[in-house]
């Protein structure tokens, strides 16, 4: 009767619940009371925890919530496995806690052997990987503990988990990727020399052994920064590509023909053309 009630007062039809239906009925829920809410609005039939379960714990996750998020984990099935199936929408569920930094419900999904780590989330307009959001967004602790997974490739897409790093300036991050040593540095090279990147992340790129640049794309670079220190720095640096000049071998003479030979061989081509097709014919 209670939640009868709470369809009533929110305008929500009783005869046919989904799962729009339970969030607008949970939304008005405090979220300390949504692990009991959950389980009486289940109970009752009014929603499903296997069915409605991952749309709720996704809100729970973009709105922060994650001592929520791992409550609702916590609905087992017989089998021993969480009631609630993360792995719909390309593992979005997963995506969102690594995006949020969400270490923690991190650990606990990786727990789930339905939850994939490393696949493209299809929400994301550029199909983006768990890693390579958090990379964007600094969380240290989530790339570390995403790095530990053999699952999980720090190289797709010509590293740009690296990228996205140096890009941001997290300089904790682009320390883990570069220790870690699968990613290879030398995609981001161009994004270390950007006049935006901060001197310290540029520098441990550059300073990396397997880091490959030329002198011109150190002078570009310094034209391009309006950052007096990184200037002096990237003066200072010896490229390890020497580009050598190119050797110019030189031309072989041009023979010129007498006008008259040339003239000779012309008509002796259209004689034997003529001879040819008289004798078809």
């Amino acid at each position: 009767m209670v939640l009868l009630g709470m369809c009533s007062r929110l305008h929500l039809p009783t005869d046919h619940f989904n799962t729009m239906t339970a969030i607008a009925i949970l939304e008005k829920v405090p979220y300390a009371k949504l692990y009991d809410a959950v389980q009486a609005l289940d109970e009752a039939g009014v929603i499903s925890i296997a069915k409605d379960g991952c749309a709720i714990l996704k809100k729970c996750i973009l709105d922060g919530e994650e001592t929520v998020a791992r409550e609702l984990l916590t609905f087992i099935n017989s089998n021993g496995s969480s009631v609630i199936d993360p792995s719909p929408e390309n593992n979005a569920v997963f995506y969102w806690a690594a995006t949020k930094g969400m270490l923690k419900l991190v650990n606990a999904l990786l727990k789930d052997p339905r939850v994939h780590p490393d696949e493209d989330c299809s929400e994301e307009a550029d199909n983006i990987t768990p890693l390579r959001s958090a990379c964007w967004d600094g969380h240290v602790a989530v790339v570390k503990r995403l790095l530990t997974d053999e699952r999980v490739d720090p190289t797709s897409k010509n590293n740009q988990a690296m990228q996205n790093a140096i890009t941001k300036g997290q300089i904790g991050v682009v320390e883990l990727l570069l220790t870690d040593g699968r990613a290879d540095p030398n995609f981001a090279v161009l994004f270390a020399l950007l006049s935006s990147t901060p001197l310290k992340v540029a520098r441990m790129v550059l300073e990396d052994m397997r880091v490959k640049y030329t002198q011109a794309d150190l002078d570009k670079a310094i034209f391009r920064t309006d950052n007096e220190a990184k200037k002096a720095y990237l003066r200072s640096l010896k490229p390890p590509i020497e580009l050598k000049p190119a050797v110019v071998e030189d031309p072989k003479p041009a023979v010129i023909e007498d006008p008259k030979e040339t003239l000779s061989k012309t008509e002796n081509r259209f004689d034997l053309h003529i001879y040819v097709h008289v004798k078809q014919e």
